[in-house]
């Protein structure tokens, strides 16, 4: 009784749109406003103590998302959009977070897990990264594309997407080590790239010394009021709010995130479960999309390539090692690659 009591205060202020939540013992309620039929469901299979949630949400979360403990029909991404984006949620509201038990989770602990997970130096980076040493999916126009080209592909299709003009100012959320912020450096007057890992900024500061970059939280922007005029988010999060900020009248954010089906054959040597990507539904206030586009391809990789790209993803931590000793051993891996583009206007 205290768990469902204590989730219902949570989800009370936490939505913009009508959502409505089964609960384990089969109680269902709405949240949220407007009339119709819920924009999402969610549907607890299993109690989740409240306890774990208040040790750790995103875990809890996260994890019983993918045990199916919970299961959500709709956007998750746009869920989760919703709730970071209203101001009473309980992610900003003082008297929810005052009446919530503090988190264990310190700034230094934040700075001790993103150094663990980050800056384990290039020598680790340099087994399985191209020479461009980017962190992130790439682009295979032929079967007979290296790594290092798909990522240059990559790039110039992103770039192509850009409403850059001479004399603009340009930020690369997420950069990493800054191959896709240099590339950006050729068509803007001033390119910035930001990232967590202290590591990939420094590497990032040496090799490419013709661009600025910062270490920060894209969740607080280090830049003024309108002092941007384009910014790059690929596969990073982002406060919606801090976009709006920093961004000028006029100005522009292009979001690269995962299509459907991104993956499908390599989550399904993890996975007994394979479920597809939601199609991205992500709403920005203050911007006005303008142009979209889903850009999906197959790859064909041989076992050491193959292994590689499970690197490069958020669910390698789950791929035991007889999955990546399997991997490793096949001749040639195919595999499908899904990306959804979206390049959004701020309104002036």
């Amino acid at each position: 009784m205290l768990e469902k009591e204590t989730y219902s205060q949570l989800f009370k202020w936490s939505f913009s749109k009508k959502i409505q939540v089964t609960y384990w013992d089969g109680t269902v309620k709405e949240y949220g406003q407007g009339s119709g039929d819920p924009v999402f469901k969610i549907v607890f299979n299993e109690k989740i103590p409240v306890k774990d949630l208040l040790n750790n949400a995103s875990l809890t979360l996260g994890e019983a998302y993918m045990d199916r403990k919970i299961e959500i029909e709709g956007d998750i991404q746009a869920l989760i959009y919703d709730v970071y984006n209203q101001k009473d949620s309980f992610l900003h509201n003082a008297k929810f977070i005052k009446w919530l038990p503090k988190e264990s989770h310190s700034k230094k602990r934040s700075q001790e897990d993103i150094h663990s997970h980050y800056d384990l130096g290039n020598d680790f980076y340099k087994k399985w990264l191209d020479q461009t040493m980017t962190y992130s999916c790439a682009y295979f126009k032929t079967p007979e594309d290296t790594l290092e080209q798909a990522q240059v592909n990559k790039v110039h299709h992103i770039l192509d997407k850009l409403f850059i003009k001479e004399g603009d100012t340009l930020l690369d959320i997420g950069c990493g080590e800054g191959y896709y912020t240099h590339a950006f450096a050729a068509i803007a007057a001033h390119s910035w790239g930001l990232d967590v890992s202290k590591s990939a900024i420094r590497a990032a500061a040496k090799r490419y010394p013709q661009v600025s970059f910062c270490v920060a939280s894209s969740q607080r922007l280090p830049f003024e009021n309108a002092s941007l005029d384009a910014i790059v988010r690929i596969y990073a999060p982002c406060n919606a709010l801090e976009l709006a900020r920093v961004v000028r009248p006029g100005g522009w954010v292009i979001t690269a995130t995962p299509g459907p089906r991104h993956l499908m054959e390599l989550k399904g040597l993890i996975y007994d479960d394979v479920r597809l990507h939601a199609q991205s539904r992500e709403e920005m206030a203050g911007f006005t999309l303008r142009h979209q586009q889903q850009l999906a391809y197959p790859m064909q990789l041989n076992g050491s390539e193959a292994e590689a790209l499970l690197q490069m993803t958020p669910f390698a931590w789950r791929a035991k090692p007889p999955v990546r000793e399997a991997l490793r051993q096949q001749a040639l891996f195919d595999c499908q690659t899904d990306f959804a583009i979206h390049c959004w206007q701020h309104d002036a």
